[in-house]
């Protein structure tokens, strides 16, 4: 079992501590890969995509 971290304010940003300081990484970029792939990463890229579009102002 590795020990994780995950970053409440970004969803789908859970990494691998041990695999990040050992310097591995294929472990790291292989769960930041399945962890983008995931439905609450999708939902916080869209709410990101709405804030900047209202943000936006010329």
């Amino acid at each position: 079992m590795s020990v994780t971290g995950n970053l409440t304010n970004f969803p789908g940003l859970d990494l691998p501590i041990a695999a990040l300081l050992a310097g591995d990484l294929i472990i790291v970029l292989t769960q930041v890969q399945r962890n983008i792939a995931t439905e609450a990463h999708q939902v916080f890229v869209e709410q990101l995509a709405q804030r900047r579009s209202h943000s936006v102002s010329i």
